[in-house]
């Protein structure tokens, strides 16, 4: 876009994101494309006018509607366009994100899931920062405390006294553990309620990171009851003889509970002995596995809860249990009593009485709804893998310790390598890194893990033929629940930049040999200083000459209007004529002050598309041509060139005006075009008086003129605006034959 916002060029990437084609954006104004959203563009202008004074913004995400009307979600990364170190427009790049926003919302629904589970749990749930203060919680934890979350949240469990004081050194303690990085637990604490009675809870701690934010998730499980039972027995420890029957009561009572808390639970609770009967399950395990309570009764082995495959495992992690040992495989295929199997994860203990193992007792968990879940994570990672794949940008993904573990296709094709070739090996080891560099990368590496933040890198490298070629690459940290799993690195080839680069080193190498012969051009240089002196001069007299004559000028022209009004009907011929004349020589001199303050300005282009037959018939038409001078017009429909219409009417007619006043008597103009090679060339060929050698190289002078009026700037403004448009103008001419102006204009500017 230009300084004003009018889009000049988009590629076709642009076309296929949009909907819109070349004619729909270009030359149109940004704020006027339907896919913009009204209410974002005033936010849209804000920013622009924000870069325009050389604020570049970070990349933002932007919602368009495409010429369908379909929303589309795009980020957005802004830079300058500068000619001569000034900007002069802005250029926008726009990468689809569309698919990335479905997926991030996608994920929020995940989150959404887990805040339920973590709200309805039932042991308090708790989440902390370093120093104590409270930032989460859920119901079980108001429930637990007596206090309502809006009056923990904030709040350090030191300043509401949440714990006794003897406690408050050991939390200390786990806060500090945390920090490290470990989890802790479980630990005894006793709790002060809101209401003032006290709680004991068994507290296990782990150390989250949650957005960039390392944080303690506390989950406290209420002991009280278990505490008392044992103080009680502690306390009546001399008479348990007497009391024997009365805890047996007790503990048929507990039995009870057990058997009514696990008949409330989501999930399958059983017990088993050791001959793999089943002594116990809840009842939502016998509806999982669609048996009865007389199917119980009969005699039920646990083995056929599994499928033949998962029988001898599960019977194996049976003894590997009665020997103490920790089974970590615990996910197993069951079978239902009509034949279907679903997923299940079971944890069980030994049940010990007396020394001796007497059977199991477990929770088996049904991991239908969480496989499902995992397919949708899988989804949700092929989408991602798809867009890696299709990134314009070499991206490669490594291990903890340097070896590749995955490449996009944009990466294989910047270094030559298929990823059979570069997939599990050192990065050190691909031969794309020069020895003497490995060290240097090495570190940085090492660097990038101890979490430094490592800018850009520039390097070059050897592609698999040989070839010499640099990149820029960005690195950053991937994490897996918060630990350490590698880094990912994003690879763009900026070889043609360093060529450039190393272009300028070179010409900035000839200037200073340049610089060595000062001396020898010091005549030439002063006579261009004079040159630039006086071009100094001829901008100090425009603006002296534009402030001081205006005024004066407007004002002469309003008594000319006035006079002509209030005595038009009592004035005769020769007083119009004169009024006529004056008004006639009052234009005039504001347009020698035009001359003057464009000579002096910078020059802006507007450009626009035309070709030049259509160009030159509209300036002929506007142009009167006396009846003595034949004008043929030989320019061609092609090719279609990019120009300031305006600037180049201005420009042809003043040459045009030129011919016609080197041809008093009579004569003819010819004006033709022709493209040749990258540019396109404009001739106007007269049969006037000529011009001669010692005047032909002062035509392009400023304030040099052989008329009995004008200022000597026409044919230098033509020049300079020739020259804005990268092009270039001369003139050959001979004394009595005529002359032959040539303009040539560069069909594509780079």
């Amino acid at each position: 876009m230009d300084r004003k916002g009018v889009i000049t060029s988009a590629n076709p990437a642009s076309f296929r994101l949009s909907g819109y084609s070349e004619d729909d954006l270009v030359g149109k104004h940004f704020s006027k494309i339907g896919a913009n959203q009204a209410r974002d563009i005033p936010k849209y202008l804000k920013i622009f006018v924000s870069i325009l004074n050389d604020n570049l913004p970070e990349p933002f995400e932007v919602q368009l509607a495409t010429k369908d009307d379909v929303p589309i979600w795009a980020e957005a990364h802004v830079g300058h366009l500068k000619a001569n170190g000034k900007i002069v427009g802005v250029q926008v790049l726009l990468r689809d994100i569309t698919e990335r926003k479905k997926i991030e919302n996608e994920l929020i629904s995940s989150e959404e899931r887990l805040k339920i589970l973590f709200e309805y749990a039932p042991d308090a749930y708790y989440l902390n920062d370093l120093k104590g203060v409270f930032v989460d919680g859920n119901r079980a934890a108001e429930e637990l405390t007596g206090y309502e979350k809006s009056e923990l949240i904030g709040k350090n469990f030191l300043k509401i006294k949440l714990i006794p004081r003897r406690y408050i050194s050991k939390a200390a303690k786990l806060l500090a553990i945390n920090a490290l990085g470990k989890p802790t637990g479980p630990d005894e604490f006793v709790l002060n309620r809101k209401d003032g009675v006290q709680v004991t809870v068994e507290i296990r701690t782990f150390p989250v990171t949650i957005e960039g934010r390392t944080l303690v998730l506390g989950i406290a499980h209420d002991i009280t009851e278990h505490k008392r039972l044992d103080e009680k027995l502690k306390e009546h420890s001399e008479r348990l003889e007497e009391l024997v029957e009365e805890k047996v009561k007790e503990l048929r009572e507990s039995e009870v509970r057990f058997r009514e808390l696990a008949e409330l639970l989501p999930q399958t609770v059983f017990e088993i002995d050791l001959e793999n009967n089943i002594t116990f399950i809840n009842h939502i395990g016998l509806k999982s596995y669609g048996y009865t309570r007389e199917d119980l009764k009969s005699g039920l082995d646990v083995l056929n809860l599994f499928i033949p495959e998962d029988r001898d495992r599960a019977e194996k992690n049976g003894l590997r249990m009665m020997n103490g040992d920790e089974v970590l495989n615990t996910e197993y295929t069951a079978l239902r009593k009509n034949g279907s199997t679903f997923p299940v994860d079971i944890f069980a203990v030994p049940i010990i009485r007396d020394g001796n193992v007497r059977g199991f007792r477990g929770i088996a968990i049904d991991l239908t709804d969480r496989k499902k879940s995992g397919e949708e994570i899988r989804e949700s990672e092929k989408k991602y893998r798809t867009l890696v794949e299709l990134s314009p940008d070499g991206i490669t993904t490594l291990n903890r310790w340097g070896t590749i573990t995955s490449v996009n296709r944009a990466f294989e094709k910047l270094t030559g390598y298929s990823d059979e070739e570069i997939v599990g090996k050192h990065f050190t080891k691909i031969g794309t890194i020069r020895a003497r560099d490995i060290p240097r990368y090495l570190k940085l590496f090492s660097d990038v893990l101890r979490g430094k933040d490592v800018p850009f890198i520039e390097f070059s490298y050897t592609q698999r033929d040989g070839t010499s070629r640099w990149a820029e690459a960005h690195v950053s940290i991937m994490r897996d629940n918060g630990k350490l799993t590698g880094i990912q690195a994003v690879l763009r080839d900026i070889t043609d930049r360093k060529e450039s680069e190393q272009t300028l080193k070179e010409n900035q190498e000839k200037l200073k040999e340049y610089s060595d012969h000062l001396e020898e051009l010091v005549e030439e240089k002063t006579k261009e200083l004079k040159g630039a002196e006086r071009m100094a001069a001829i901008g100090e007299i425009a603006s002296m000459v534009g402030h001081d004559l205006r005024n004066p000028l407007t004002g002469i022209a309003g008594a000319i209007y006035y006079l002509k009004t209030k005595l038009d009907p009592k004035m005769d011929e020769s007083m119009m004529k004169m009024l006529e004349l004056a008004e006639r020589n009052v234009e005039y001199s504001d347009k020698i002050i035009n001359d003057l303050l464009d000579y002096s300005r910078k020059i802006f282009l507007e450009k626009t598309k035309t070709t030049p037959q259509s160009i030159m018939r509209a300036i002929l038409s506007s142009i009167q041509i006396p009846k003595k001078i034949q004008v043929e017009d030989r320019t061609q429909r092609e090719p279609m060139i990019t120009i300031d219409t305006q600037k180049m009417k201005r420009i042809f007619t003043n040459i045009i005006t030129n011919a016609m006043d080197a041809m008093p008597e009579g004569g003819k103009l010819t004006i033709t075009s022709q493209e040749l090679k990258d540019k396109v060339e404009f001739t106007f060929t007269d049969t006037g008086e000529g011009i001669p050698d010692e005047i032909k190289e002062k035509i392009w002078t400023p304030l040099f003129t052989t008329k009995a009026k004008g200022m000597g700037l026409g044919l230098a403004i033509c020049k300079r605006m020739v020259e804005a448009h990268d092009g270039s103008i001369s003139v050959e001419s001979t004394v009595g034959k005529g002359s032959t102006f040539t303009i040539t204009i560069p069909l594509k500017r780079e």
